[in-house]
């Protein structure tokens, strides 16, 4: 069974801003959008971005091509989606919401620019397995192998879109019941991917973006 998860939104709040700088290229609307905060100018506009945590890691490595493409700063602030999504909701401006999820993005479309929506990035749900796996990682090569071991599993909430869509997957494999009780809820997927990576869960479900972006976990399985 596979299930490839729905991509990831872009949504720009600010009109005039947004529509002068979404792009002619696929390139540049990337260095508009993801890219970590360029140096900080007076002379240029600054576009504050709430983005997913579980684009951190690529956002970073986008800073020389924003300031090679654009003129314009960046403010970058991450968290789950759902967390941003509230703080929208509450008040909190933005230019830029990068959402890993549409339900999230769906909440606060009123309040940002519906016109300057666009799907940017796609992902897939990864099983890893931390240092305090032991040797049962290596008897793992599905999600449904995890009912013959033992400890805790690190998870999005079930507010969070990593947490709901590994609890999509099991449910359809007829797992979630049995795995459920052992589920460590965190509050985004880069969330579970620490508690791994530290120790604190032998096992977790994350974005498979999430699972490459360190060698302290090992990539158990991932959906085709």
């Amino acid at each position: 069974m596979g299930l490839l998860l729905p991509p990831l939104r872009l949504v720009c709040s600010a009109p005039g801003i947004g529509r002068r700088f979404l792009p002619r290229t696929p390139v540049l609307l990337l260095a508009v959008v993801l890219a970590a905060a360029c140096g900080r100018s007076q002379d240029r506009p600054v576009l504050k971005v709430l983005a997913a945590s579980s684009l951190r890691d690529l956002l970073g490595g986008l800073e020389g091509e924003c300031e090679r493409e654009i003129d314009v700063d960046l403010e970058f602030s991450f968290g789950a989606s759902s967390t941003l999504s509230r703080r929208i909701e509450a008040g909190g401006g933005c230019d830029v919401f990068l959402s890993a999820d549409a339900q999230s993005l769906d909440r606060v479309l009123d309040q940002l620019d519906p016109e300057t929506r666009h799907v940017f990035l796609a992902n897939r749900l990864a099983l890893v397995s931390g240092p305090a796996s032991g040797e049962e990682a290596g008897r793992i090569d599905d999600p449904a192998d995890l009912v013959e071991c033992v400890g805790d599993i690190a998870i999005g909430g079930p507010t969070v879109p990593a947490g709901r869509y590994a609890r999509r997957w099991l449910q359809g494999a007829g797992l979630l019941p049995r795995l459920e009780p052992r589920f460590q809820n965190a509050r985004s997927a880069r969330a579970a991917l620490t508690m791994v990576a530290g120790g604190a869960v032998p096992f977790g479900f994350v974005y498979s973006s999430d699972a490459r972006s360190t060698a302290t976990v090992v990539l158990l399985w991932e959906s085709g």
